[in-house]
């Protein structure tokens, strides 16, 4: 009796596994390419695209990393134009250009440190075309920064780590001459 038991247990599970395998689909699905998270920041540029970088924060009148030809300069607040270090300020526009969003968020700009004391980043092009980015606040766990692009509403996340070459500090991009 058991080994009649057994025989037709499994056979019904043969049975089922046929059945299965009989309605499997035979044509395998390429994967799709699963859609963006968030849309990107803004269109592709590079340093030698850039003719101008204006840095807004504490000082309403900024200073500018400006590129003409070959050469960076930076513009103080003040007006006067001494000479940038290429790398550095090479370093900054890639910075500025490699940005992506982590994510969207909804909401009000300004729950997310982008008001009016945001620092703002203006970017200009050789043709002309201009791209602003607000830098809010840091996210309070983990490594990203809030930022919106010119006067949209919708907040990204982005990394820090790229972010941290943006916002530099306006030393940081003078040429020290050499000391004797």
């Amino acid at each position: 009796m058991q080994r009649a038991a057994l025989l037709l247990l499994t056979l019904v599970f043969v049975g089922l596994l046929l059945a299965l395998w009989i309605t499997a689909p035979t044509d395998a699905e390429e994967p799709s390419e699963p859609p963006a998270i968030a849309p990107s920041l803004w269109s592709d540029f590079g340093p030698d695209d850039v003719s101008e970088v204006l840095f807004v924060d504490k000082d309403p009148a900024g200073y500018t990393l400006l590129h003409r030809d070959e050469t960076w300069s930076v513009r103080t607040p003040d007006g006067d134009e001494v000479a940038a270090r290429p790398q550095r300020a090479r370093a900054v526009v890639a910075a500025l250009a490699s940005l992506e969003s982590l994510r969207a968020i909804h909401g009000p700009p300004v729950d997310y440190g982008l008001g009016e004391s945001a620092l703002r980043v203006l970017v200009t092009l050789e043709g002309g075309d201009s791209r602003l980015l607000r830098v809010g606040d840091a996210l309070p766990v983990g490594e990203g920064h809030y930022v919106a692009v010119g006067s949209d509403r919708e907040v990204h996340v982005v990394p820090s780590l790229p972010l941290a070459m943006v916002a530099v500090d306006p030393l940081d991009l003078i040429a020290q001459e050499p000391t004797p």
